[in-house]
């Protein structure tokens, strides 16, 4: 019955835990790089650096909802969506140079400040 009840536990607290740490996109770097803050953050867990990386969506799932800056330069992003900047409520730069941007949905960026 105690075995039983601890997994329960488990199953209930691991959630709250995963979902309490950051995430960062796979191949992006989160923080601000070497010593320079080309991005004027206040902190190094404010920048999501994604530059470069072949995405072609913004992969919002895995931006930490408190990014103050995410840079998306140099990518294969064709269109921006309601979606694309979903949840992320703080964000203050969003850098978007070198892609091939033709479409953008109205309200895109609805959720930002």
């Amino acid at each position: 019955m105690i075995k039983r009840t601890f997994a329960l536990l488990l199953l209930f607290l691991c959630p709250v835990i995963v979902s309490s740490t950051k995430v960062c996109p796979a191949n992006c770097t989160c923080g601000i790089p070497d010593e320079r803050d080309i991005y004027r953050a206040r902190t190094q867990e404010e920048v999501v650096n994604c530059a470069g990386k072949g995405f072609h969506e913004i992969p919002y799932w895995d931006i930490p909802c408190d990014a103050l800056v995410i840079d998306f330069s140099q990518n294969n992003l064709k269109k921006l969506t309601r979606s694309s900047f979903r949840g992320l409520q703080q964000l203050e730069y969003i850098y978007l140079r070198q892609n091939q941007i033709d479409y953008m949905e109205t309200a895109t960026f609805a959720g930002c400040p």
